[in-house]
């Protein structure tokens, strides 16, 4: 057995063990790779009742903590979200943080024919994106994922200017060096 492979059975095990502790109920699973997406590993667990997402995050040292919170709240508030079953700030066997959510039926609009709904469910979905609009966020940038437990949204940058100078410099510097900027 190669190394690679060696370390994707012991990952895969790793994978295992932790949907049977976090959903010991489940009967007959099954857990695949789900290839969609990029910016998590994803898998889909399945039985004959029910499915569940397991999501892994690829960076060290970062949390799913916001992400749980952002899924709570907009619960609260009525948006279909999935409902969030397990979170872990850091999973050791993983070396990632991990949340597993609940399934929201139903396939991407983009895929096979077009629902007879459609309209209805569009605007749906734009009423819930709307409410995502609502979450107080402190700062500017990509939201900060370094806590393990997140009373507040923080983002990377305390203001506007600590956010975008350091991004037009470069793009300054770049121009310069293409003689496009004097």
């Amino acid at each position: 057995m190669t190394v690679d492979a060696e370390k994707e059975t012991k990952r895969h095990h790793a994978i295992a063990d932790l949907v049977m502790t976090i959903l010991p109920e489940l009967a007959g699973v099954t857990i695949e790779r789900v290839a969609e997406g990029g910016s998590t590993e994803v898998y889909r667990i399945r039985n004959q009742s029910a499915t569940y997402y397991l999501r892994v995050l690829p960076e060290v040292g970062a949390s799913f903590a916001p992400e749980a919170k952002i899924h709570r709240q907009l619960h609260a508030w009525g948006v279909q979200v999935p409902d969030v079953l397990y979170f872990a700030h850091y999973h050791a066997p993983l070396g990632r943080s991990v949340m597993v959510t609940t399934e929201i039926p139903g396939q991407a609009l983009g895929y096979g024919e077009r629902h007879p709904q459609h309209k209805l469910i569009l605007r749906d979905a734009g009423r819930d994106l709307a409410q995502t609009g609502q979450i107080n966020v402190v700062g500017f940038g990509w939201i900060d994922r370094s806590a393990a437990e997140v009373d507040m949204l923080r983002a990377e940058h305390a203001s506007f200017a600590a956010w975008i100078e350091p991004e037009m410099a470069q793009a300054c510097a770049t121009l310069r060096r293409a003689a496009l900027l004097t």
